[in-house]
């Protein structure tokens, strides 16, 4: 897998997410939000076997990653601040809208 289908299917995984934020529960919410992602496994991939594969990933380079905002969706999601929520991933989903695709050849 390149860096561009790991975007997509990130993106379309977080799509989803927001499509179903109000018909999960709690732990439902907790688990996908949560949940490694394409852009993880690809970052994992790019590390060749380096702890840390977060810094191999072009979202952290980019914009800091998802593990800042998933603990804060993670938080509304406990607290009960779905609206807060809502505006968490929609901001995350346009981050990914954004990112941009490196033109190594290794990927």
């Amino acid at each position: 897998m390149d860096w561009q289908a790991a975007k997509e299917n990130t993106l379309q995984y977080w799509l989803k997410v927001r499509d179903s934020l109000d018909t999960l529960d709690e732990v439902e919410l907790l688990r996908e939000i949560n949940a490694v992602n394409d852009l993880c496994e690809k970052a994992k991939d790019e590390s060749h076997g380096e702890m840390g594969r977060c810094n191999f990933c072009i979202a952290h380079q980019q914009f800091g990653g998802c593990m800042g905002i998933s603990l804060q969706m993670s938080v509304c999601v406990v607290d009960g601040k779905m609206d807060e929520l809502h505006v968490l991933v929609d901001e995350f989903i346009t981050n990914l809208e954004g990112l941009e695709i490196p033109d190594t050849a290794g990927g």
